[in-house]
């Protein structure tokens, strides 16, 4: 029994004939010359139908993407876009569609087959049908990869140390010969109170204090004098600075030479610290032996150090509780014989390769006997530690005990090991994902299915993989299953593979719980009940479609013949070169181009008339007809006839002379900010979100002991803090993460000798396209700060002990006094023979002695300085001698006072 068709079956059937017929006569009409277009052209060609699938495209297509022809016929662009681009995609060639206009994309994400990126530039244009409706898209491509990402790390670095100069703590500066200020920093402000804006323009002599100014023209004066290949001035002074309130700053200036690109001298530049307050206060080193050992022995971790031969040397407390035994039977001890002998030979084998190449290294699942007997799991860190000399001496290791946690791991890991077996070795694609439909789980089956790597897959939503409808479908079933908490078995929809093939599939759907049990996503199996379908053939277009292509291209596009004279272009040419079509037709390349680059291209199209092969992205300087000068790159292939020999040259070229100067412009800036934060006498660094370096200036391998090659091989900041401030620094990252500013934090940091500092640290997050990307920072030595304050300190104690003595002693000479009156008074009124006068003889004697214990109470106070008897000097000195300690030589005597006292420091 027959069906009867529908009005609108023959309507669709009708207009399908009618499109198989235009492609028919687009066939036979054809030439010769199109057949070679698309694939000897140096840019990717590509036609969509209005549904976005690849119909048409050259070579260059599947060599850019790493698919063959046949996986890429018929290939979605949903297949090698991103997730997140696909809405951005598909506004594109909506706007395209919209208005009939062609449009360029300049900053094209695609996924290659291997899973790598590659940023295009695209132009694309709307192709017609014989009736002059739309029927798909066609259009060109460039791979800008390299570009971009050169153009993002210039940036970048120019960012960096524009940002160091504009947030330096220093003045970073730079003037012309003359001393007049052409650039300066905004700290400025913090330290002379002269803004930016007031600064610029402004002399030496406006900013130097007289004396110093002198100085500072004579040095420039000198090196001035000297050949231009002897001016290496390059050196830090100290001099005086004339704050705006007219107050002198003292100032440390590290300056050298401004050079333009030719290398003439044309300015100095630099960066000045005000060193005012570290001349009046700096700090001392803090840590003792004695807070060093009350550290390590109020550690939790095991911290011990033993010689090069393995003799235990050193062991805290926790390495005692550790290994059960007492300090004195664990120091001396060999580590062998706590240790397997298998055991023993791989950690001689890590203890010889750290005392060669000097780098520390974290040793896993070291297992160690215990003095019950009991064996032990420790991961360890250890490092080589040296003399005085730099000499090897011995290792330190910090020891953890992960015995509990690598059971755990263990048994973790063969529970996993029989679930994910059971998975693989099924037929049936197994799935896991959150409850966004992101996967976080699935066997081997459904990467085979889907046709992407686990790589690729992992994360990816399911809205990747499907269309708007079956999107709605399964997100309907995802959430009837996240309601209802049942299951649903044979679900059928349709998915579409990375090569863009539809798949039909049969699903079950589970609800997945945490330890909660609350939702936490969903898990399945899809069985796979359809087959892939074929990849269309695509026929190829006229000679009138190819010259709509290549007009609407925003690239230009020639041939020359062998003299290279032009036989054909787009419009895109007359553009570019400034001259109408008319009068470029014949014209030969010689005529635009200078000697040299005609040279140069003669070279070029030679060299391609010979190989054969296609030279991509030639550079070429082309001169208008108004004189001015534009920059071409270009990719030029050869046009060879039915016998193979090379009868002209094809090319497209692009205007990059734009492109150029920004690029001249930021490298610039970049060398500049570069040459500036290297010139700082402060550690400035940058590190990765990792907190690993990825840039330090000298000053900071100087003062830390390390190598560019040292810091860059993955040393970290916390390598560089002592392990009891890591916690801290922590803690502050996260803070300036949430946008708060920490200001300067005080951490002790470490050398690579191990000796360690004080220091000033501020960091500032750094972010790119978004995201974090890591931190800058500066760091400042505080040591020389610390040690003054304290001996600052101690010398105000001093003075404040003096001036006590000084008023007990004028207190108890007062009363000395009255006491020795009253004696002098009584002996004057008895008699020499009276048995008492012996007795007032005596207390005078005492109270003579008193009052020497008061002068000498009142030299303390003075600092020393003693007034002194003539006729008791000699007798001063030697007892003075006696009592403190000092040498004759020592007990210095100065001029007479006019009371007739002497004047005696000690």
């Amino acid at each position: 029994m027959s069906t009867r068709a529908t009005k609108a079956d023959l309507e669709n059937e009708i207009k399908e004939l009618r499109r198989a017929l235009e492609r028919a006569e687009r066939k036979n009409a054809l030439s010769g010359k199109d057949l070679s277009i698309l694939d000897n052209i140096n840019v990717t060609y590509f036609e969509l139908d209005l549904n976005g699938s690849l119909t048409c495209f050259n070579d260059n297509l599947c060599r850019d993407l790493g698919y063959t022809r046949e996986e890429l016929m018929g290939m979605n662009f949903r297949a090698y876009t991103p997730p997140e681009r696909i809405d951005e995609v598909r506004g594109f060639y909506t706007e395209v569609y919209r208005t009939g206009r062609p449009g360029t994309f300049i900053n094209s994400h695609i996924i290659r087959k291997d899973g790598s990126l590659m940023v295009a530039e695209i132009s694309v244009g709307l192709l017609r049908g014989a009736t002059g409706e739309p029927i798909g898209y066609s259009g060109v491509g460039r791979d800008i990869t390299a570009q971009t990402l050169a153009m993002k790390d210039l940036k970048a670095s120019e960012e960096r140390y524009r940002l160091l100069a504009e947030n330096s703590l220093d003045i970073i500066w730079t003037t012309t010969l003359d001393g007049h200020v052409t650039f300066v920093s905004p700290s400025i402000t913090t330290h002379l109170g002269y803004s930016p804006q007031e600064a610029l323009g402004m002399s030496l002599v406006d900013l130097l204090e007289p004396d110093s100014l002198t100085s500072v023209q004579s040095m420039i004066a000198q090196e001035l004098a000297k050949p231009p290949e002897k001016r290496i001035l390059s050196r830090m002074i100290e001099t005086r600075l004339r704050a705006k309130d007219g107050s002198p700053r003292d100032v440390e200036v590290n300056a050298t030479w401004l050079r333009d690109d030719e290398g003439n001298v044309i300015g100095l530049q630099g960066s000045t610290r005000d060193i005012s307050e570290r001349k009046q206060a700096a700090q001392a080193l803090k840590d003792s032996e004695e807070k060093y050992h009350d550290i390590l022995e109020n550690m939790a971790e095991a911290y011990l150090e033993n010689d090069l031969d393995g003799t235990l040397t050193f062991v805290n407390k926790a390495t005692c509780d550790l290994l059960g035994y007492d300090r004195d039977v664990l120091v001396g001890m060999n580590y062998r014989q706590y240790t397997a002998p298998e055991k023993a030979k791989a950690i001689y084998a890590i203890y010889h390769r750290i005392y060669t190449t000097g780098q520390p290294e974290m040793i896993e699942d070291h297992e160690v006997m215990r003095r019950d007997g009991a064996v032990i799991t420790l991961q360890l860190y250890a490092r080589l530690l040296r003399d005085r000399q730099g000499q090897p001496r011995g290792f330190s290791v910090l020891a953890w005990d992960v015995t509990e946690r690598k059971k755990a791991e263990q048994a973790l890991k063969k529970s996993e090991e029989r679930y994910r077996s059971i998975l693989e070795s099924m037929q049936e694609a197994y799935y896991e994902v959150d409850l966004r439909g992101s996967f976080t789980f699935f066997n081997s089956t459904a990467v085979k299915g889907l046709g992407y790597t686990s790589d690729e897959m992992m994360h990816m939503n399911y809205t990747a993989f499907v269309d708007e409808d079956n999107a709605r479908r399964v997100y309907e079933t995802f959430h009837r299953v996240f309601l209802s908490g049942e299951p649903v078995i044979g679900f059928e929809w349709e998915l579409i593979t990375k090569a863009g093939v539809a798949m039909k599939v049969e699903s079950a759907v589970f609800l997945s719980r945490d330890e909660h049990g609350r939702p936490c996503g969903f898990r399945g199996i899809v069985r796979d009940i359809g087959q892939r379908k074929q990849a269309e053939e695509a026929l190829r277009q006229s000679e009138e479609k190819y010259r709509s292509i290549l007009e609407t291209m925003e690239e230009s596009y020639f041939e020359l013949d062998l003299k290279g004279n032009y036989t054909f272009f787009n419009d895109a040419l007359c553009r570019d070169h400034g001259y109408p079509r008319s009068a470029l037709m014949g014209m030969n390349y010689r005529v635009y181009t200078s000697p040299e680059t005609a040279w140069q291209a003669y070279r070029t199209f030679n060299e391609i008339y010979r190989t054969g092969e296609a030279k991509s992205l030639y550079a070429q300087e082309i001169i208008r007809p108004d004189g001015s000068r534009r920059h071409i790159e270009m990719s030029v292939g050869p046009i060879k006839d039915a016998a193979g020999k090379v009868i002209g040259f094809r090319g497209v070229g692009r205007d990059v002379t734009e492109r150029n100067k920004a690029q001249q412009a930021l490298k610039e800036s970049e060398e500049r900010f570069r040459d500036l934060a290297m010139l700082l006498p402060e550690s400035v660094f940058e590190i990765d979100a990792a907190g690993r370096f990825t840039f330090v200036n000298r000053i900071s391998l100087e003062r830390f002991g390390y190598t560019e090659e040292e810091v860059y091989r993955g040393l970290g900041i916390l390598d560089v803090l002592v392990p009891e401030d890591h916690a801290r620094a922590l803690a502050n990252a996260r803070l300036v993460d949430l946008g708060e500013n920490t200001g300067l934090n005080e951490y002790t940091v470490r050398r690579k000798d191990g000796t360690v500092f004080p220091a000033l640290v501020s960091t500032t997050c750094i972010y790119r396209d978004g995201r974090l990307a890591g931190r800058r920072g500066f760091l400042i030595d505080v040591s020389e700060k610390k040690l003054i304050e304290e001996q600052l300190m101690r010398a105000q104690k001093m003075e404040a002990i003096g001036t006590l003595a000084g008023g007990i002693a004028h207190d108890f000479n007062n009363l000395l006094m009255g006491i020795l009156g009253n004696v002098s008074l009584l002996l004057m009124r008895m008699d020499e023979a009276d048995p008492v006068s012996d007795r007032l003889r005596n207390i005078e004697e005492y109270v003579q002695r008193g009052s020497d214990l008061t002068k000498q109470l009142l030299g303390f106070a003075r600092g020393g300085k003693y007034e002194v008897k003539p006729t008791d000097l000699a007798d001063f000195t030697r007892k003075s001698s006696q009592m403190f300690g000092r040498t004759k030589k020592e007990v210095r005597i100065h001029h007479k006072a006019p009371d007739g006292l002497w004047t005696v420091e000690v």
